[in-house]
């Protein structure tokens, strides 16, 4: 099935983010042009189903492509209506013209998978992925030498080991070759080993269709991702990760309270405060003062910008048991603006800017409850 590809080109960061999620949640694929000149050349190599900008047109145009004007102020629904309704089939173009008769019939092009690893056993593992599928494989060893190779063949699939030297959390590889019109539409999997379970929730977090095989290798799994990627299968939901067992497991020491509408946000916070011995838990705004005396939790970790979520804090502070709980805010905003929401003189009240830093994310749970790593 081949992928629909919305092209975005707005100036304005917040309305950017904002209408990337809306439209990604409608199934489409989003790729990112910066200015309008950029937006007519991707345009004219992806053929977008849809053009959404906050900027009128060049004269130029999108290549004849369906183009949306936003509103000065997003509403969702009505927005999603409008994409809806302007990205129904379009009817296919006519058929081309047989060849002459007398024509040579063309060679049939050679197709690449680039395969991104210094791991001495992946060329092997990969070599028994491919038999029968009529695909070379271009082998990378080092981490600066990945966008140019795949722009280069131009590779049915890209293979990216979250290991590879130099390599750091495959993010910037993603966001890199998705931006980028020659490569947007490359399907991705990527191998690794335990440990790169967080880089694996970035990039989750920014592209929904990355597939992970985690190490080690099993050349017919391997096989069968590389299959459905080639064939534009959705990805299957992911499976559910088993507790890694012995003395290395980080003990439970309490709960952690989410509250923010974002799933994949919830899920990598999650994630982090598991790496710090909290079971997190997610509610609604409405139910959360419910939740919070019932579980009485190490941490609450609430969006800023969610309806309710400064009254929560004034709600539990008033509570005798529950005071004193300590709680992380996040917002797409600045420091400077979460202080006119927030009084920053409560030691037990911290406050991480979206999108979210893993690491700074992370310290500053374990500081607000107290943790300290074994």
């Amino acid at each position: 099935m081949a992928r629909r590809w919305v092209l975005l080109v707005i100036d304005d960061a917040a309305k950017l983010t904002e209408v990337e999620e809306l439209v990604r949640g409608l199934g489409f694929h989003v790729t990112i042009a910066p200015d309008t000149a950029q937006g007519a050349e991707q345009a004219k190599d992806l053929k977008p189903v849809l053009v959404i900008s906050n900027k009128p047109p060049e004269a130029a145009g999108y290549a004849g492509r369906p183009f949306l004007l936003l509103n000065e102020t997003i509403e969702p629904e009505p927005l999603k209506a409008k994409i809806v309704s302007m990205t129904t089939e379009q009817p296919a173009p006519p058929p081309a013209e047989p060849a002459p008769a007398s024509a040579e019939p063309a060679a049939p092009a050679q197709r690449w998978i680039v395969a991104a690893s210094s791991d001495p056993a992946t060329p092997t593992i990969i070599e028994m992925a491919l038999l029968g599928l009529d695909l070379e494989t271009a082998a990378v060893t080092e981490a600066a030498q990945t966008t140019a190779q795949v722009e280069k063949l131009k590779p049915e699939l890209f293979l990216c080991d979250l290991d590879l030297p130099g390599l750091t959390d495959g993010v910037s590889v993603l966001r890199e070759l998705r931006r980028n019109p020659a490569t947007s539409t490359i399907p991705l999997l990527l191998i690794g080993a335990r440990d790169a379970d967080e880089a694996l929730s970035k990039i989750l977090a920014f592209d929904a269709t990355v597939r992970f095989h985690k190490k080690p290798l099993d050349a017919e799994k391997l096989r069968g991702m590389i299959v459905s990627l080639l064939a534009g299968e959705p990805a299957p939901p992911p499976e559910p990760v088993a507790p890694v067992p012995g003395p290395s497991a980080v003990p439970i020491r309490g709960a952690a309270l989410i509250l923010d509408a974002d799933p994949a946000a919830r899920a990598i916070m999650a994630g982090i405060l598991k790496d710090i011995g909290l079971t997190a838990s997610a509610c609604e705004p409405a139910t959360a003062m419910t939740a919070a005396s019932e579980l009485k939790p190490a941490l609450i970790v609430s969006d800023l910008a969610s309806p309710g979520a400064v009254a929560l804090l004034t709600e539990i502070r008033m509570d005798a048991l529950l005071r004193e709980i300590p709680f992380l805010f996040i917002a797409d905003m600045t420091a400077q603006q979460a202080m006119g929401l927030i009084s920053w003189d409560d030691p037990t009240v911290g406050f991480v800017k979206k999108p979210l830093d893993p690491a700074k994310f992370r310290a500053l749970a374990a500081e607000l409850t107290g943790w300290q790593a074994p």
